[in-house]
């Protein structure tokens, strides 16, 4: 199973995942993202599976702080 894979997951991750996403359901995520132990989340409320301008700089911080880490 793909779940019991993400277990296994030792790098560090970034969830970067819209809440209201058609394509694959924000509950997923939040599963996912507690299964990969050095994963962060970022939600985008709202936002479905685009990448609204308005949400660019906190993409970029998020991004950025996890990669100095």
């Amino acid at each position: 199973l793909r779940l019991e894979e993400l277990e296994k997951t030792i790098t560090l991750t970034l969830v970067i995942h819209g809440t209201k996403d058609p394509l694959i359901n924000y509950e997923h995520a939040k599963k996912y993202t507690i299964l990969m132990r050095n994963s962060k989340k970022l939600y985008l409320k709202g936002t479905g599976h685009d990448l609204p301008k308005e949400y660019f700089k906190p993409i970029t911080r998020s991004i950025l702080s996890h990669v100095s880490k």
